[in-house]
């Protein structure tokens, strides 16, 4: 697998804090994700070839036993911490069906650039390993960057559990992943900053609810769906979009746990929260050629310094955006981010800014 040159490690080391400053967290545009991800259900099986495993696969909980009937519960959360998992931090799950090494590679990894082994349990975080041979990106996706971010009260990730009945097991919930536009402006135009501690306004973003104010939140479109299964929310089948700059969203499907912790006064919130799943080579090549780098200036308008940075990304393919038979090209890249969640108030809309998108003369694709 090829490195970066050190002329665009320099580039990214000077941009880096202006591309945290752009990182949040998006939910799914339902018509692109559907044509270029398929639908995908809860439960549901790919057509496929079982393969041969040499370890147990590291997975979500499996879904309780008992009757579907809806929960009364409406709980919302705000995401307070965020971290790109470090790739021998024993968290993730198998997205493959494949312990790679010493089992064979699910997909057939891009010419010259040999497999990228799983970690424990056939975990997949591909990623990491693409990001931290950079310093820039290491410092860009650092927990410490992510959560300065997050902790200035602009974008953010909106969590609503919808139909849960409050016990340790309930075998069906909804749930939905909402933008959110951040905190309302303070009176005289600053910004406000969160104390994540269930009283932070924030802002939902309109396209992605019916209501978001005094009466709660209201979701738009079809819910994600899930159970909980000893107090671990589990979705397995997720599919969303990560921004990591400002207004673009990196496709991910995949699968999020995390578990329900009882607040004292009353509510809940989620800790140590998991978001494993393959991410889009195309998207990713977008959000890096976004990002402002010093002097105002994008790799998008670098175009000399594009192509190692199209190579990095695109040997680092490791898994299938959809599962199918053993030997397809893979064709996305894994990755693993972890979260913590806290209660909110809900404090009205704003909508989604348009951005556009990268056109350089160097295809931000790998086919």
């Amino acid at each position: 697998m090829t490195r970066w040159s050190s002329r665009v490690s320099a580039c990214l080391v000077a941009g880096a804090v202006s591309v945290i400053a752009a990182c949040t967290w998006l939910a799914p545009d339902p018509d692109r994700l559907d044509r270029d991800f398929g639908r995908v259900d809860a439960g549901s099986v790919e057509d496929g070839a079982a393969l041969p495993r040499t370890c147990t696969a590291a997975r979500p909980p499996p879904r309780p036993a008992g009757n579907e009937n809806p929960g009364g519960l409406s709980l919302s959360f705000v995401v307070s911490d965020l971290a790109l998992a470090r790739a021998d931090a024993g968290v993730g799950f198998d997205l493959d069906e494949s312990c790679t090494c010493p089992d064979e590679p699910s997909c057939t990894p891009p010419a010259g650039a040999g497999p990228l082994c799983d970690d424990p349990g056939g975990v997949d975080n591909g990623l990491d390993r693409i990001y931290s041979s950079i310093k820039a990106a290491e410092v860009l996706l650092s927990p410490t960057s992510l959560t300065r971010r997050l902790a200035e009260g602009r974008d953010n990730l909106l969590i609503q559990l919808e139909s849960y009945n409050g016990e340790a097991d309930d075998p069906s919930v909804d749930v939905y992943a909402i933008r959110s536009r951040g905190m309302p402006d303070l009176a005289d135009g600053g910004s406000a900053r969160p104390a994540f501690d269930g009283t932070d306004p924030f802002l939902c973003t309109a396209e992605d609810v019916v209501l978001c104010g005094d009466g709660g939140v209201t979701p738009a479109g079809q819910p994600l769906r899930g159970y909980v299964a000893s107090h671990v929310l589990a979705v397995p089948n997720v599919l969303i979009e990560l921004a990591l700059v400002q207004g673009f969203g990196v496709r991910v499907r995949g699968s999020l746990t995390a578990r329900l912790v009882r607040l004292a006064g009353g509510g809940f919130r989620l800790e140590g929260g998991l978001l494993a799943g393959a991410l889009a080579p195309g998207d990713l090549l977008q959000a890096v050629a976004r990002a402002e780098l010093a002097g105002n200036t994008t790799l998008c308008e670098t175009p000399g310094a594009l192509p190692a940075v199209r190579n990095q990304l695109c040997a680092g393919r490791d898994v299938r955006l959809l599962a199918g038979p053993k030997g397809q090209p893979c064709d996305a890249v894994s990755g693993v981010f972890t979260f913590t969640a806290v209660p909110f108030v809900a404090s009205g809309t704003r909508p989604n800014p348009t951005t556009s998108l990268c056109d350089a003369a160097v295809p931000l694709s790998c086919d």
